[in-house]
């Protein structure tokens, strides 16, 4: 495996194996991964618990890419975005800035949908299907996020390029 090509090979190597532990032990590091878990206690399947932390780090990765960003409000800059979350038949979360809260809210169902906002206004939305690969977990999103998502984007590629 060649690390020259993609930088974000080795972090991916590092997080898959602590995906692949976290799995095997039941002992999460992350409190909304333990959270998460401990209110799906039907999921014992190893591969696929590794599968739903690796789908959570890469949406972790957007959000946090999402709320870092800033914008100009009229007074000075301050939050560009806004995240609501829909799972197909509801806005479970609407218009929030804590991710514990909206990583809390995902994964209810085998899709979730962010809309993401700049006050009022709707400006793009990130399409979550779980169940495939885990790296592929953003199977689509607006063009209008492809740059704040890059980061997320190109440590999705390298998840996926780990054996």
């Amino acid at each position: 495996m060649n690390t020259n090509q993609n930088p974000h090979i080795a972090p991916a190597v590092d997080l898959v194996n602590s995906h692949r532990k976290q799995a095997v032990t039941g002992t999460y590091v992350l409190a909304d991964d333990a959270k998460f878990f401990a209110d799906s206690h039907w999921i014992t399947d190893k591969s696929v618990i590794t599968r739903s932390l690796l789908e959570r780090a890469v949406i972790r990765c957007a959000v946090k890419a999402l709320l870092a960003q800033v914008a100009d409000n009229g007074s000075g800059l301050g939050p560009a975005y806004t995240i609501s979350v829909y799972d197909g038949e509801s806005t479970v979360i609407s218009k929030s800035r804590d991710e514990a809260q909206i990583m809390g809210s995902i994964m209810a169902t085998d899709e979730d949908v962010l809309r993401v906002y700049r006050g009022d206004a709707k400006v793009g939305y990130i399409h979550l299907v779980y169940g495939n690969d885990g790296w592929d977990v953003m199977a689509d999103f607006s063009m209008s996020l492809s740059e704040v998502l890059e980061s997320a984007c190109d440590f999705a590629d390298a998840c996926g390029e780990v054996p």
